[in-house]
């Protein structure tokens, strides 16, 4: 049986969407949220001075109070689907990281298995062991926003053994069909595991979010024209309540980082039992 090699579609699209990626996101928690309110403070402070005192825009001009409600609810509706899309990613990171350790673990019982048959299990489960060293060392220690070569040529290696049982045929072959079929998922949960970590951060969608904040912080701004200390007050309301919302979700962001990371503890209890 021929083994399938290469990465999947998706894969390729998140390694080349990583590109687009900030780094801003893999900060810590903490740091991003300074970032993110100062940004906002300072959007909000444009969006107050502006009109107030750089035009000195009279009140008359000042759009009717529902005004500001349309912008800001676009903020909000942006920041939804941006909020979903980032719970979502982390959702699958969670499961592939499932789905992976529950493959490595059928492999080990399937290849002790045949080991103790006679077959050659045990330089199998040494490949896996390399596998799992190279991507805690490599793909976990960087978030899994990269690839590692030695992981990739470690299951290469797993792939052309189990090829060669099975061309072998024997009384084993069912067994090796089922470290096969257990191969494929593992490689499917690693592909999946690095598109969760590949996808974060969009520069495009973010700059979108922090212009549409500034949209509705000037919204505010305009419909207080006759009341300046009033604007002042709803301002630092609206950048309190945009920046701790724009904070839980920029935390988020990365399924790997932030102050709900799916972590490799899983990965590395079963490393541990490959001796």
């Amino acid at each position: 049986m021929r083994a399938r090699r290469g990465g999947s579609p998706c894969y390729a699209r998140a390694m080349s969407a990583s590109d687009a990626s900030s780094p801003l996101f893999l900060l810590p928690p903490l740091m991003l949220a300074v970032i993110i309110f100062v940004a906002c403070a300072l959007g909000a402070a444009v969006a107050w001075a502006v009109p107030h005192v750089l035009l000195r825009l009279p009140t008359a001009r000042a759009p009717h109070p529902p005004f500001h409600a349309a912008m800001v609810a676009l903020f909000a509706l942006f920041l939804s689907f941006t909020a979903a899309d980032a719970w979502r990613r982390g959702d699958a990171a969670y499961l592939a990281l499932l789905r992976e350790a529950s493959e490595v673990g059928a492999l080990h019982a399937t290849l002790g298995a045949l080991a103790e048959q006679g077959a050659p299990g045990a330089p199998m489960i040494a490949g896996l062991r390399d596998y799992l060293d190279a991507s805690l060392k490599q793909e976990w220690r960087h978030a899994n926003t990269v690839s590692s070569p030695e992981a990739a040529a470690a299951l290469d290696g797993l792939w052309a053994a189990t090829a060669r049982e099975l061309a072998r045929g024997g009384d084993k072959t069912a067994a090796w069909r089922t470290v096969h079929e257990h191969l494929e998922g593992l490689k499917q949960a690693r592909s999946a595991r690095l598109v969760a970590g590949g996808l974060f951060g969009d520069v495009a969608k973010w700059s979108c979010l922090m212009v549409l904040f500034l949209v509705g912080a000037t919204a505010i701004s305009l419909v207080h024209l006759d009341r300046p200390k009033g604007a002042v007050t709803a301002l630092v309301l609206f950048t309190l309540a945009g920046s701790c919302a724009l904070t839980l979700v920029a935390v988020s962001e990365h399924p790997y980082t932030g102050w709900d990371a799916v972590t490799p503890d899983r990965l590395i209890a079963l490393r541990a039992t490959l001796g």
